[in-house]
């Protein structure tokens, strides 16, 4: 849960879900919308709020993947999702 991380990381897993939503509108279809958000409440719930070997919290090194994947890839929303949840 969101709630379990420092408020300062909240910010921040906020913004980089708020990158992500921007970066796939562009090829998004509005129908989606549900979807995503639904992926993004599962993600929170089922990665604990622990940090990886790099010192980052792994909900923080998944969303910077998932923009990259968006971004520089140019994949679309369905491997995002799938990406984020397994």
């Amino acid at each position: 849960m969101l709630k379990d991380y420092p408020v300062n990381i909240q910010r921040d897993i906020q913004h980089k879900y708020n990158l992500l939503l921007q970066e796939i509108n562009i090829s998004r279809d509005p129908a989606d919308n549900n979807i995503i958000d639904k992926a993004f409440a599962i993600l929170l719930s089922d990665i604990p709020a622990e940090k990886d070997l790099t010192g980052k919290y792994t909900i923080i090194t998944t969303l910077e993947t998932a923009l990259i994947v968006v971004k520089e890839i140019g994949l679309g929303t369905v491997s995002v999702i799938r990406y984020s949840v397994l």
